[in-house]
């Protein structure tokens, strides 16, 4: 468990600035349904990229610009008083650290 904390940490420091541009790429200002996933064809985020989603053959799905595969989301919302989350099974990646070089 600890080198699994250790990798993070690593991982997190060598990304530097770019951590704020990931955890906004994480998020969508405003509401967006569980259906409008399926039917719009992509997510715009409060960095203002717009991760393509929809349905594939293993469910609901968004895919970050940088990802080679699709993040599935796993849960149809964890609802707070506020917000709605979606987990997914892996971090979506911006367009930005395409050509970004990992040093961990």
């Amino acid at each position: 468990m600890r080198r699994v904390r250790g990798a993070s940490v690593a991982l997190a420091t060598s990304l530097g600035g770019l951590v704020p541009a990931i955890v906004e790429y994480h998020a969508v200002c405003g509401w967006i349904s569980h259906q409008s996933l399926l039917t719009r064809g992509s997510t715009p985020t409060a960095l203002g990229d717009a991760p393509a989603s929809g349905i594939n053959r293993d469910g609901v799905f968004v895919r970050g610009a940088s990802n080679e595969t699709p993040s599935q989301i796993t849960v149809n919302g964890i609802w707070g008083r506020r917000f709605v989350i979606y987990p997914i099974d892996q971090v979506l990646l911006p367009s930005l650290l395409s050509d970004v070089a990992l040093r961990c």
